[in-house]
């Protein structure tokens, strides 16, 4: 007896594999159609379910870059209006003296743009003056170098600077001996003592770098900060919320009667910036999951169909001695195949996706770790699992019926590709209506009025050093001679400035009081202009008068208030003449302009007052220049450049787009979900569209013998039509009925992201359902039409 070597059966293993895998591809180019459809249809579903659901991990799983994520909390002190303000020093020293649920408190201050030079060239970056606690706090670490330590605060010592990980790559090209190297930061030295790891940007994304704060507070109660906490071991965020609100009555004694009406708020960190995109993601979470289940479903409709088509050859390897066992290996081996295609080509499309989703949406919105996504490879391998379970699964029943040498053309498999086919169509319908709301929302806030004319309009920032922001009768002068200079270049209608624009990245929020409202503070937006502003931005006046060259800073202070502002403080009454302030010199109203979208064309326009640029109230971080053009307003882009250069060569610039561009980028976010859901249902209709066809040519080919027999017997072609379209007709009403159900169910989920549309919107529910029976209709008549031209004769002849 010869027993073969174990090694040489391993190899006939093999062989014998590999023979099934290039017979399987033999089968499968010999049927381009079934090849392309379901390789496409697992790899939609495996590309889509892989971008969204890795995004959805990566801003709202995955753990924060600090030590215990979940202990640390961000705490803020909203007004009666429900606005986010800050909290104050004096805040942090009260609860750092009086509360127990907080092991530490750290403090930062706002966003601040600069000018680093000591990199390759110049770089404008966003800068924040962090207090001593900050980095204890969140227990991070320096990838390069170190982070803050107490010397790093005190008077005396060398300044240093922490770099992120973006300009270390960018600007100073990924030089691993950048630490101990001098740089300038707005004309200051500082020696970079460290770069932060890829993933940290705290505590926004917006922000550069980092430098240690060696200024006192003028007055705790009134100084502003950022502030988180980590807990102690056990306190609940819940728990810290309720201490410091039995501690707010306390605080608040600290204050003027006029700034005592506040409430303190805790969120764990990064919830807040994330709740407001939970919506969205589940929205798109789910409808990836609908996408990939519609694949799923298709696949299987594909393989059912093919096996049909496969009962002569079966039958003849059967006859030829081929075992049972050996059949079914075969039909595995090419499901194997064709999953191992689709997930091949799936995965690409996960990583083409991936940056897809990271680009779309613009730096303005900066979701939290957004940007640092990756194609997750768990959730890839659950999708590559998923399909292949269903090429397998659906393959595998097929060949063990196959393999039994039975007639696989039966009632049952008709109804069971039915069942799937309804189920496809119920998906597929209610991911077009939730694109159809998305489309009516998108449609409805392009045409919102921004209150300005967007056209030839270009927009850049000038920002001002901190050299220049501290000399206030300079910065002014800079300022206004940058502006004689952009009025005076070819092709530039009229030329403004202002410390804040529509739809920038800029906003100031000011705390004034009004005599109306004795002892109380309000809150409304504040812009410094030029008196040529409103005219380059297209802003129309309502009420009063613009601002003159009188208005100077000799002159009594005066401001604009928007039609917002005026029905919000003085409402019924008119608003000219009225004082802004109750000091010793408040500024008269003199004009009541047009409403403008400050940020998003979805949110109502807030309470803005404008006040001339000479008489700026404080500070600026410089201004955004607005030139109106009679040509292309990006065509004097360079033009305007070259002229801010020569007058003042120290003077960067930045953040250069057109007003076109801006209210785009205020879009970004909707039109992102719009597009994504759009696509998805796309996909799903087409998949949908393939399933019915390949059901109803089933039907047609099994009942190719009734319908000669009827034709035999007098039927007409309008007849046997009549009877295969009532068939597929009867699929698609009962999976529309499902699908709009469906829709109805889970309409609420999708209620937060819609502007001026209503979640039962009939337009939807009706144009969804009117497009899907008309492309299904269309997918049952090519195969029904097919059935009128079959010849009795030869029908007759079949078995």
């Amino acid at each position: 007896m010869v027993t073969a070597e174990p090694d040489s059966f391993s190899w006939c293993q093999m062989n014998v594999m590999w023979n099934d895998i290039r017979f399987s591809l033999r089968l499968l180019r010999k049927s381009p159609a079934f090849l392309v459809t379901a390789v496409l249809s697992l790899a939609l579903g495996i590309g889509a379910t892989t971008t969204v659901f890795s995004a959805f991990r990566a801003v709202f799983l995955r753990p924060l870059p600090y030590t215990d994520p979940d202990r640390l909390v961000e705490i803020t002190k909203p007004g009666p209006d429900g606005r986010a303000s800050s909290a104050t020093l004096a805040d942090v020293v009260f609860w750092r003296q009086f509360s127990h649920s907080f092991e530490r408190i750290g403090t930062y201050g706002f966003y601040k743009p600069m000018t680093l030079t000591g990199g390759a060239e110049p770089a404008n970056v966003v800068g924040r003056v962090i207090e001593k606690d900050l980095f204890p706090t969140l227990q991070t670490h320096a990838m390069l170098g170190r982070v803050f330590e107490p010397a790093d605060f005190e008077d005396g010592n060398p300044r240093g600077i922490l770099l992120s990980y973006k300009v270390w790559q960018q600007d100073f090209q990924e030089d691993r001996g950048v630490t101990g190297r001098r740089v300038t930061l707005d004309n200051d030295s500082y020696t970079v003592i460290g770069v932060m790891p890829e993933e940290f940007h705290y505590p926004s994304e917006f922000t550069n770098v980092w430098v240690a704060n060696r200024d006192g507070a003028i007055d705790p109660r009134t100084t502003a900060r950022g502030v988180v906490a980590r807990l102690k071991p056990g306190i609940s965020a819940q728990a810290a919320q309720a201490e410091l609100e039995r501690m707010r009555p306390a605080l608040a004694q600290q204050y003027p009667e006029a700034k005592r009406n506040f409430r303190i708020q805790l969120d764990v960190l990064g919830e807040r910036d994330a709740a407001k995109y939970h919506a969205a993601f589940l929205m798109l979470c789910g409808a990836a999951a609908m996408l990939v289940l519609i694949a799923c479903l298709n696949v299987a409709n594909l393989v059912i169909a093919r096996s049909v088509a496969r009962e002569g050859e079966f039958a003849v390897r059967s006859a030829l001695g081929a075992a049972r066992r050996r059949l079914i290996r075969q039909v595995m081996v090419e499901s194997s195949v064709l999953a191992a295609l689709g997930g091949s080509l799936g995965a690409m499309l996960s990583f083409a996706g991936n940056r897809a989703l990271v680009a779309w949406l613009p730096a303005r919105y900066a979701i939290a770790r957004l940007s640092e996504t990756r194609v997750d490879l768990m959730v890839l391998a659950f999708a590559l699992g998923l399909t292949t379970l269903t090429a397998v699964l659906f393959g595998l029943g097929p060949a063990i019926v196959l393999s039994r040498r039975t007639d696989t053309r039966n009632a049952s498999r008709i109804r069971w590709r039915g069942a799937l086919v309804v189920s496809e169509i119920a998906l597929s319908l209610t991911l077009l209506i939730g694109a159809g709301l998305l489309i009516r929302s998108f449609v409805a806030l392009s045409n919102v009025d921004p209150g300005f004319r967007r056209d030839h309009v270009l927009t850049m920032m000038v920002p001002a050093s901190s050299q220049v922001t501290k000399d206030k009768p300079g910065l002014i002068r800079r300022l206004t001679d940058i502006l004689e200079h952009a009025a005076n270049i070819p092709g530039v209608a009229s030329a403004g400035l202002a410390t804040a624009i529509p739809m920038g990245m800029v906003n100031v929020s000011l705390n004034i009081s009004l005599p109306e409202y004795p002892g109380e503070e309000v809150q409304a937006n504040y812009k410094a202009v030029s008196r040529d502003y409103f005219n380059a931005m297209g802003i129309p006046l309502k009420a009063g008068r613009m601002l003159n060259a009188r208005d100077d800073a000799n002159a009594p202070l005066v401001a604009l208030v928007n039609e917002a502002f005026a029905r919000r403080f003085w409402p019924g009454k008119s608003a000219l003449g009225r004082r802004i302030g109750t000091g010793p010199n408040p500024a008269t109203v003199v004009g009541v302009i047009a409403d403008t979208h400050s940020y998003l064309l979805n949110l109502p326009p807030a309470p803005e007052f404008y006040c001339p640029i000479q008489q700026l109230l404080g500070p600026s971080i410089g201004a955004m220049l607005v030139a109106r053009t009679h040509g292309d307003p990006a065509s004097i882009a360079a033009a305007l450049r070259t002229a801010i250069h020569q007058a003042y060569p120290d003077q960067p610039v930045s953040d250069i787009k057109t007003m076109e561009a801006r209210v785009a980028d205020s879009l970004a976010e909707p039109r992102l979900y719009t597009v994504l859901l759009g696509i998805f249902a796309g996909v799903a209709l087409v998949l949908t569209a393939v399933g019915i066809y390949g059901v109803i040519s089933y039907a047609v080919s099994h009942r190719t013998r009734e319908f000669g027999i009827r034709m035999a017997l007098g039927a007409r072609r309008s007849d046997v039509l009549r009877i295969v379209m009532r068939g597929g007709l009867a699929l698609i009403a009962i999976g529309c009925a499902a699908g709009i159900g469906g829709a109805w169910a889970l309409k609420r989920y999708i209620e937060s992201l819609l502007f001026e549309v209503k979640t039962g919107d009939p337009t939807a529910f009706i144009a969804a359902p009117v497009a899907l029976i008309f492309i299904a209709a269309a997918a049952c008549y090519l195969p029904a039409r097919r059935a009128t031209s079959v010849d009795p004769n030869a029908a007759l002849r079949q078995e």
